[in-house]
């Protein structure tokens, strides 16, 4: 929760404090969505490179293996933070791209 959002005892917040907080909570994990869509349109842009050529197969081989890492460290990245809000109510159960 502190690394994300910068808070280092969310479950001493008040309701008021809690609502006060909310917006910069959805703000940050949508920027942690958008973090790990993006990372997927580079993995899925490597993976279907077709102009892949001996000279150059080994360095497609490492972009390809680097956009995965992106995309899994990403993804974590937003798993972790929407557990967290969720954990201390500050985001619903239900929202969409933190299922």
């Amino acid at each position: 929760m502190k690394k994300e959002f910068q808070l280092s005892s969310p479950d001493r917040l008040s309701s008021s404090e809690a609502d006060m907080v909310r917006p910069m909570v959805y703000s940050v994990l949508e920027k942690l969505r958008q973090e790990a869509n993006t990372a997927k349109e580079v993995e899925l842009k490597f993976s279907s490179r077709t102009d892949i050529a001996p000279d150059n197969a080994e360095q497609a081989i490492t972009d390809f293996r680097s956009a995965q890492k992106k995309v899994s460290v990403a993804s974590q990245r937003l798993y972790g933070a929407c557990r967290a809000a969720r954990y201390f109510n500050l985001i619903p159960g239900d929202l969409s791209f933190c299922k």
